[in-house]
């Protein structure tokens, strides 16, 4: 494993943004693009596709789809990679596409490699896809609910 002191084996991206795309599209591998693990990455989309297209499936009672079992399946193992992920976020052990090791904002400006300025601009777009995410979700929720 890389030594996280050295400021070469770490990742300019965003602890935090990548671990608010895996909460909120963790299912669907966005975390992994955005790192730049696209083989993982088409692997959750896979993984997350079969879950939304079994769920609707059963939904609309086709065929065999009627049981909840390929949905659990699905779910199970989404979740499972999902809470790894953030569980190698959490501990620092979570890399980019070269190897890198993602880190906090705060201890990259510890370490020099980023300015407070750079850090507020980070959180500024965290609160953002924040925002963003919340209003993707409730619109979800008011169409699945209210409209269909």
């Amino acid at each position: 494993m890389l030594d996280p002191i050295d400021p070469e084996n770490i990742s300019r991206k965003s602890e935090m943004i990548t671990a608010m795309l895996c909460l909120f599209l963790g299912q669907f591998g966005i975390h992994r693009f955005y790192t730049g693990k696209w083989k993982s990455a088409l692997f959750y989309l896979l993984f997350g596709g079969c879950n939304i297209t079994f769920s609707l499936l059963r939904k609309l009672g086709v065929g065999a789809f009627n049981s909840v079992f390929y949905t659990v399946i699905t779910s199970v193992a989404i979740g499972v990679l999902i809470l790894f992920d953030l569980f190698a976020l959490y501990s620092n052990s979570f890399t980019d596409s070269h190897g890198r090791v993602i880190v906090s904002a705060r201890a990259r400006e510890e370490m020099g490699f980023i300015s407070p300025e750079e850090r507020f601009n980070e959180k500024a777009n965290s609160v953002i896809i924040l925002c963003v995410f919340f209003l993707a979700y409730a619109s979800y929720f008011l169409i699945t609910n209210f409209v269909l």
